[in-house]
């Protein structure tokens, strides 16, 4: 589905009480983020099994080792990776 098929779908639902340009482009700019939020929730790809591993680990690296930079974090979950690939 693209941006164009569904707008023109959801401007032909634009409901008759809409009367003023005022309306038409408070109408139109919420139409637009709508949409824009939809297709980018159907069009996210899944992730990888780095990346959720990635993921899962950030929250409890980061209560266990609060003193961690964001550097040491993300070498620490990249160490814990390779010992699971392993």
């Amino acid at each position: 589905m693209t941006l164009a098929t569904v707008f023109k779908e959801r401007i032909s639902q634009m409901p008759d009480d809409i009367n003023t340009k005022k309306d038409i482009e408070i109408y139109y700019k919420n139409l637009l983020k709508e949409i824009d939020e939809e297709l980018k929730k159907k069009n996210k790809k899944p992730l990888n099994p780095y990346q959720q591993f990635v993921k899962d680990m950030q929250a409890k690296i980061k209560s266990d080792n609060p003193e961690l930079s964001a550097k040491e974090r993300f070498t620490k979950i990249a160490d814990e990776w390779q010992k699971q690939k392993n």
